[in-house]
C-alpha cells in the first residue's frame, strides 16, 4: 500500500521523429500488424466470456460499493489525519462490512478511531489489517501505539520492535519504543532508541525531552540538562522542559540557573505546585530562605486546593524547615 504519495498522472510525451519517413513508420507497422492478425483469423468479433453467477455478481457489486465508501472517507483525510474522524468512521465501517478483505478500510478506520482515542476498537481493526497483510510496518506501529495507550506495554513493545524490523526508518517507532523502555526503567535502551530517532529527525521535541528524562534517571544530570536545552529549542513554550532543566541544574547545585528555569516554568504554568516546590528548593540552595518560604507556601496552597495529598506532607516539612532557618539563621563562621 502506498502511504499518501503524490504521483505524476500525466502520461509520457509522444515520440518525436527526425524525418517524414520516420513519422510514417508507426502507421506502417500498425497496418502490417493488423494485416497479420486478420490473416490469422483474429479479425472476428470475440465471443463473450461466461456470465457471472448470481453470487459472483453480488460480490462484485459489494466490492464496488465498498470501494466507493472508502473513497468517500478518504476525501476527508489531509496530511495523514481525518478532519472529522467520527464522520469518516461511518463509511469506513460500511466498506469493511461489504468487503472484509479490503485492507485499507480496516486500516483507515483504525486511524479514525485512534484520533478519537477509541484504542480497543483501533486495536481490533489493526489485528485484521495484520492478518491480511502481515508485513505492513505502519499497521504494527499503529497497533503498538494503541496498545501503549491501553498500558499493554509488553504487546506494544513487540509491535514496535516488529515495525522497526520491517522498516528501520520509522522515527515514531523508535520514539514510542523508547518511551516504553523509559517506563519500564530500561533507561539505557531508551537512550539508544531516542538517539537513533534524533539522528533521523534532529528537530523533534519528544526525542530530546524523553532522552533527557532517561539521562536524569541514570544520574547524568549534565547530559540531561543538554537534552532539555535542545527540547526547549524545539518547543520554547514547553513549561515541563524548563522545569526539567531546572531540576537538572538543581541536582548539579547550579542554583542560579535552576531558579531562572523554575521561575519560567512556574510563570508558564502557574497551576503546577511541583514547579514551585522545586523553585523553593533552589532558593534554599542559595540560602535565600525568604524567597524559599514564599515559593513553598504558594506550592502548599496549590497542592491543598488540588488535593495533591502525596506532596502536601513533604511541602509542610519543607515549610517548617525553611521557617526555622529564616528565623534562626546559622551564624557565619569567620
Amino acid at each position: 500500500m502506498v502511504d499518501f504519495l503524490l504521483v505524476h498522472v500525466d502520461g509520457p510525451r509522444p515520440p518525436r521523429y527526425p524525418c517524414p519517413m520516420m513519422r510514417r513508420l508507426p502507421a506502417l507497422a500498425l497496418a502490417l500488424t493488423l494485416s497479420v492478425l486478420f490473416t490469422a483469423g483474429y479479425g472476428c468479433t470475440p465471443k463473450p466470456g461466461p456470465a457471472l453467477t448470481p453470487e459472483q455478481a453480488r460480490e462484485e457489486k459489494q466490492d464496488s460499493m465498498a470501494a466507493g465508501y472508502l473513497q468517500t472517507a478518504m476525501q476527508d483525510m489531509h496530511d495523514g489525519r481525518f478532519l472529522a474522524p467520527e464522520e469518516a468512521e461511518t463509511p469506513l465501517t460500511k466498506a469493511a462490512e461489504l468487503d472484509p478483505e479490503l485492507t485499507d478500510a480496516f486500516l483507515y478506520r483504525a486511524v479514525a478511531r485512534i484520533q478519537q482515542e477509541k484504542w480497543a476498537g483501533a486495536e481490533l481493526d489493526l489485528d485484521r489489517v495484520i492478518e491480511l497483510d502481515p508485513d505492513m510496518p505502519r499497521a504494527f506501529y499503529l497497533r503498538g501505539f494503541a496498545r501503549l495507550r491501553q498500558n499493554k506495554d509488553t504487546a506494544a513493545l513487540q509491535d514496535l520492535t516488529r515495525c522497526i524490523e520491517l522498516d528501520d526508518t520509522r522515527v515514531d517507532a523508535y520514539v514510542q519504543r523508547g518511551f516504553l523502555h523509559n517506563r519500564a526503567g530500561q533507561h539505557q535502551k531508551a537512550i539508544d532508541d531516542f538517539t537513533q530517532a534524533i539522528g533521523m529527525a534532529p528537530g523533534r521535541f519528544d526525542s530530546y525531552y524523553q532522552r533527557g528524562l532517561a539521562n536524569e534517571a541514570l544520574g547524568r544530570h549534565y547530559q540531561a540538562a543538554q537534552d532539555f536545552s535542545n527540547a526547549i529549542g524545539a518547543d520554547p513554550s514547553s513549561s515541563r522542559a524548563f522545569a526539567q532543566r531546572g531540576k537538572s541544574y538543581l541536582r548539579l547545585n547550579v542554583f542560579g540557573r535552576a531558579i531562572q528555569d523554575l521561575r519560567q516554568a512556574a510563570q508558564m504554568d502557574p497551576g503546577a505546585p511541583e514547579y514551585l516546590e522545586m523553585l523553593a528548593r533552589a532558593y534554599a540552595g542559595r540560602e535565600d530562605y525568604a524567597s524559599a518560604l514564599k515559593a513553598i507556601r504558594r506550592a502548599l496552597a496549590l497542592a491543598r486546593a488540588r488535593n495533591i495529598t502525596d506532596r502536601v506532607d513533604i511541602m509542610e516539612r519543607l515549610n517548617a524547615e525553611y521557617t526555622a532557618r529564616f528565623l534562626h539563621p546559622e551564624p557565619l563562621i569567620p
